[in-house]
C-alpha cells in the first residue's frame, strides 16, 4: 500500500476530484458522440471524433489511476491531457467566440478543464506527484565552491529561458485575447496567428519590461504570494500600455524606436485586454519563478 495516499494534502484531494469531474464530462461526450455516431459518420467524421472525444476520455481515465496512486507518470499524463482539452476549447473560441459566450451551459461544461489544470500546476500538487519533498539533503560539505563558473552559467541559463517564455507567454495571450474581442470576420484562428506573428515582432520589448518590473516588485514584496503576482499583473500591463503609448506620441512614431512603441498604441485602443493579459503572464511568472530564481539562492544557503 502507497503510504503517502493516507496523507494526502487537502490540495491533491482537490486535484483529483477535479480530474474525476473531467472524466465523468469527457464519458458524458463519449456517450452523446455514440448517440449520435451514424450521423457523424455519415459526414466523416468519424476519425476526428474519436481523435477529439474518444481518445482524451481514454487519456483521462488512465490519468486518473496514475493520481490515485500517487504516481509521476500519472500527474504527466493528467497535464498533458488536461492541457489538450484546454487548447481544443481554446481553438474552438477562436472560430465561434459569438456562440461560445452566449451558451451559458458550453462555458459551465468546459470550465473545468482550466480550473483542472490550473489546479494540477499548483506547487504543492506539483511537488507532491514529483515528490520533490523525499529528496534527502545531504550535509556533506561540497567539494566545488558554490559560485562556481558552472552554477553561474545554469543561473544566467534559468533566467534567460524565464523570460523567454515569460514573454512568449504575454504575446500568446494578448494575440488571443484580440483574436477573440475582433471575432470571427477578422480570421478565427487564422487571425490569431497573424496577431501572434506581429506581436512577436512588436511586443516582446514591450513584454519584457513588464515582466522585468513585475519579477523585480514581487522579488521585493514576496514572490511566494499568488495574489500580489496576479495583482501586480492587472495593474502593470495597462500601466506600461499607457506609458510606453505616451512616449511613442510624443517622440512621433518615427525612427529605429517605431516598433518598440506602435504595439503600445496599438494596444491603447482596447487597453483593457490588457489586464487579464497582465494577470495570465503574471500566472506563468509565479509558476516558472522558482525554478528560475529561487533554487539558486537555496543552494548557495545550504552549501
Amino acid at each position: 500500500m502507497n503510504k503517502r495516499s493516507n496523507s494526502r494534502p487537502s490540495w491533491v484531494w482537490a486535484a483529483l476530484a477535479l480530474q474525476f469531474v473531467l472524466l465523468s464530462l469527457t464519458t458524458y461526450g463519449c456517450v452523446q458522440a455514440l448517440a449520435f455516431w451514424s450521423r457523424y459518420a455519415a459526414s466523416g467524421m468519424g476519425a476526428q471524433l474519436a481523435v477529439r472525444v474518444f481518445f482524451p476520455a481514454a487519456i483521462v481515465a488512465v490519468s486518473l489511476i496514475g493520481l490515485w496512486r500517487t504516481r509521476r507518470w500519472g500527474w504527466i499524463l493528467a497535464l498533458v491531457a488536461d492541457g489538450a482539452l484546454c487548447a481544443q476549447t481554446l481553438w474552438f473560441l477562436l472560430d465561434y467566440a459569438t456562440w461560445a459566450v452566449r451558451r451559458a451551459r458550453w462555458l459551465a461544461f468546459n470550465i473545468w478543464e482550466f480550473v483542472a489544470l490550473a489546479v494540477l500546476l499548483y506547487r504543492p500538487v506539483r511537488d507532491h506527484f514529483l515528490q520533490r519533498n523525499l529528496i534527502p539533503r545531504k550535509a556533506t560539505t561540497p567539494l566545488v565552491p558554490a559560485r562556481s563558473g558552472v552554477d553561474q552559467a545554469g543561473k544566467l541559463l534559468r533566467i534567460l529561458v524565464y523570460f523567454a517564455v515569460a514573454v512568449v507567454a504575454a504575446c500568446v495571450v494578448t494575440a488571443f485575447s484580440l483574436a477573440v474581442f475582433m471575432g470571427q470576420k477578422n480570421g478565427g484562428s487564422r487571425g490569431f496567428a497573424l496577431f501572434l506573428y506581429v506581436g512577436l515582432m512588436t511586443g516582446c520589448v514591450t513584454s519584457f519590461l513588464f515582466i522585468l518590473i513585475l519579477t523585480l516588485v514581487a522579488r521585493k514584496l514576496g514572490p511566494a504570494r499568488l495574489w500580489l503576482w496576479l495583482l501586480l499583473g492587472g495593474l502593470l500591463a495597462p500601466g506600461i500600455i499607457f506609458v510606453l503609448a505616451s512616449i511613442g506620441k510624443m517622440y512621433g512614431g518615427a525612427g529605429p524606436f517605431n516598433s518598440v512603441f506602435w504595439g503600445p498604441e496599438t494596444l491603447l485602443q482596447v487597453w483593457w485586454l490588457t489586464l487579464p493579459a497582465g494577470v495570465f503572464t503574471a500566472w506563468i511568472c509565479y509558476a516558472i519563478y522558482p525554478w528560475g530564481f529561487s533554487q539558486f539562492h537555496q543552494t548557495s544557503r545550504t552549501a
